[in-house]
């Protein structure tokens, strides 16, 4: 089975509605979804818009699958988990400090 003619795209914006809006972003990376999808809507199928883009197939088909369920908003980039920051030296534990303290003072009296 051909997934190119299974994963629909919806059709409530034309190509030329989704071009506006993209003209609209400021993100290059929304602009260049909304492009693609505006191409899907025009006809060129998902394994020809992903070469031209120079992105895998299956990136194309997320985006499609995103703008189906919640429209352009759903193309924007989602927010990742940050990592944790590195404990600072502030924000050391107190065991950590402790000691630490004690060692300068050792250093300093010279013991």
């Amino acid at each position: 089975m051909n997934l190119e003619t299974v994963i629909g795209l919806r059709q409530d914006l034309s190509a030329s509605q989704l071009r506006a809006a993209a003209a609209r972003e400021a993100s290059t990376k929304l602009i260049m979804r909304l492009h693609a999808l505006a191409e899907l809507l025009e006809g060129d199928n998902k394994t020809t818009v992903a070469r031209r883009l120079g992105v895998k197939l299956q990136t194309v088909r997320r985006w499609v699958v995103r703008y189906n369920s919640g429209g352009i908003d759903a193309l924007v980039d989602r927010r990742r988990h940050a990592r944790r920051p590195a404990p600072s030296a502030s924000a050391s534990p107190a065991p950590l400090a402790t000691a630490a303290t004690a060692l300068r003072g050792q250093a300093v009296s010279g013991g």
